[in-house]
């Protein structure tokens, strides 16, 4: 809220505890496009308005506009904002689009990065096989028994962490590690864990071949599980830490 008659702001930035109340589209207004006064994290669009993603800090704050030739889902916020087009990049009703999509991610299951079993279950009914995007440093992987030790020669594998029965028991492919936290442990399931550093435990989750690291699919007699509706992918952002070992664990590291 800027009074260009007088050179005043009218109010302060509600995020700008996350930098300065004298600060306006992270002090960058060629390449952000700031309608709400966000935080320094991005939603990404293309030139016409449509949503591309996120890159690795998620879906609140500033929109960044590039080509979808140079978006790739989780990219880095440097990266994402070295190809931004700036608001003049945007093609005629572009910047409409962009902002009617915008207004509406506050009120997204995924706008804080955490879905919950509740909110999966609900997505599934109203979001209209939308995915959802959440953020991987926000998982409890520390409720689970996993350690860079289960990985052995392997950078990545497929960990169940379902902690009700292993559904995968068949398969020596897939370990299983049940997780104490339901988020983790029910929306998600299944998925494949790359290790980044065994020194200190780093992982994320690895892409499919559309770009999610998993779906929420429940079929046949598991479907009561997700509840009616569409099925969705989860695509996601950021990195989490596992434990190191089983003797780290006991030690509360």
């Amino acid at each position: 809220m800027y009074d260009g008659r007088v050179g005043r702001w009218m109010t302060t930035d509600p995020y700008s505890q996350y930098h300065s109340p004298y600060l306006a589209m992270g002090n960058d207004p060629v390449n952000m496009i700031d309608p709400d006064g966000g935080k320094a994290f991005a939603p990404i669009y293309d030139p016409d308005g449509n949503f591309l993603g996120t890159d690795d800090q998620g879906l609140q704050g500033k929109a960044i506009v590039m080509n979808a030739k140079n978006f790739t889902q989780g990219m880095s916020h440097t990266e994402a904002l070295g190809y931004s087009l700036g608001s003049k990049g945007m093609n005629e009703g572009g910047l409409d689009r962009l902002l009617e999509h915008k207004a509406g991610l506050s009120e997204r299951p995924d706008w804080d990065g955490i879905v919950t079993v509740a909110e999966a279950q609900n997505w599934r009914e109203i979001g209209n096989g939308q995915p959802l995007f959440v953020d991987i440093s926000q998982m409890r992987f520390n409720t689970s028994a996993l350690t860079v030790r289960d990985f052995g020669d392997n950078d990545q594998m497929f960990v169940n962490f379902y902690n009700v029965f292993n559904i995968h028991a068949d398969n020596e492919n897939v370990l299983w590690r049940p997780a104490s936290d339901r988020t983790l442990s029910r929306v998600y399931g299944t998925v494949r864990v790359v290790l980044i550093n065994r020194e200190n435990g780093t992982i994320t989750l690895a892409q499919r071949e559309n770009g999610s690291f998993d779906a929420y699919d429940f079929a046949g007699w598991r479907a009561w599980i997700a509840g009616a509706g569409d099925n969705f992918d989860f695509f996601g952002y950021g990195t989490a830490r596992i434990r190191l070992s089983h003797s780290a664990e006991a030690q509360g590291n």
